[in-house]
């Protein structure tokens, strides 16, 4: 059956904490298209929903290495390193990533939360602000940001920051 096709179900079997679900749906296509990131990355997914950290991460590494610009591939092995108190090494990965698609967003949220976790609060912040720039219009980025300055005691910055918000957004209800 379509390789894709498999990967997307078992991505969304995987999101709703149905790890073996999910394995069973890949299985047949990694047999047939063993480097396929994708799934790799699916597999990675559902073996540390398990808690096979150890395979989650084989199939992740590997899936990173197949497709460095694979963002779902490079999340699940930020993650995982994360997870095993490697985070130097996943901020340097996703820093990598970052590099390579500077315009996405996504990688630089999982980057900023990474900042976050190791109190480099002020590169997060650069993380976020650039995060704004790049989706202006989107208020769930200011909004994280006004939560980085509160959780950083700056008061100001994050009225600073919703203020902002509703300036950017005039005719929100959400702003």
């Amino acid at each position: 059956k379509n390789v894709l096709a498999r990967a997307r179900l078992g991505r969304m079997l995987a999101l709703a904490g149905l790890p073996d679900r999910a394995l069973e749906v890949i299985s047949p296509a990694l047999v047939t298209t063993p480097d396929d990131a994708g799934l790799l990355t699916v597999r990675a997914a559902a073996n540390m929903l398990k808690g096979d950290l150890a395979a989650a991460r084989k199939d992740a590494e590997r899936a990173v290495k197949l497709e460095p610009a694979n963002e779902e591939a490079v999340a699940v092995l930020a993650a995982l390193l994360r997870r095993a108190g490697e985070g130097r090494e996943a901020v340097a990965l996703v820093s990598k990533a970052v590099t390579a698609t500077p315009k996405s967003v996504d990688m630089r949220l999982v980057l900023a939360q990474l900042l976050v976790d190791q109190q480099r609060n002020a590169e997060a912040q650069k993380q976020l602000e650039e995060i704004i720039r790049l989706e202006p219009g989107n208020l769930v980025h200011r909004y994280r940001l006004a939560q980085l300055h509160l959780f950083t005691k700056n008061v100001d910055g994050a009225e600073a920051t919703l203020r902002q918000a509703v300036k950017a957004n005039p005719d929100s209800v959400e702003a």
